[in-house]
């Protein structure tokens, strides 16, 4: 794992850690896994509501996603797994050298393409 990747599961962590409903199971989640898998449930949590996914819907930076990228590719859009989407988002992520734990990451995407707008003007 990589500082970026560090940086964005703390700032997953740290959000969800507030949000009064889940603050007793982030506790425990770090009581019972340890930090890292605390925050990776943590980012999973935040960018699932984030993105408004179903229940059945995987967060891009679930690893059915992010470690199986090229099948997740080749799923049709608009397949009720939304597994394509999300691997979608894992590419523009990584190919703009932003973590897939982004606990907003269609917000984190904006906000850099932004600053690259900014940039080349």
């Amino acid at each position: 794992m990589d500082d970026n990747d560090r940086d964005a599961l703390q700032r997953a962590f740290d959000l969800a850690r507030h949000d009064p409903a889940l603050h007793g199971r982030v506790d425990r989640w770090l009581a019972e896994r340890g930090w890292e898998s605390a925050a990776r449930s943590c980012a999973c949590h935040c960018q699932s509501a984030a993105l408004n996914l179903k229940p059945w819907q995987l967060p891009p930076c679930s690893p059915t996603i992010a470690n199986h990228l090229d099948d997740a590719l080749r799923v049709p859009f608009s397949d009720a797994s939304g597994r394509r989407e999300g691997a979608e988002i894992v590419r523009k992520l990584r190919s703009l050298g932003l973590s897939i734990y982004e606990a907003d990451p269609l917000a984190a995407i904006a906000r850099v393409e932004a600053g690259q707008r900014q940039a080349v003007k």
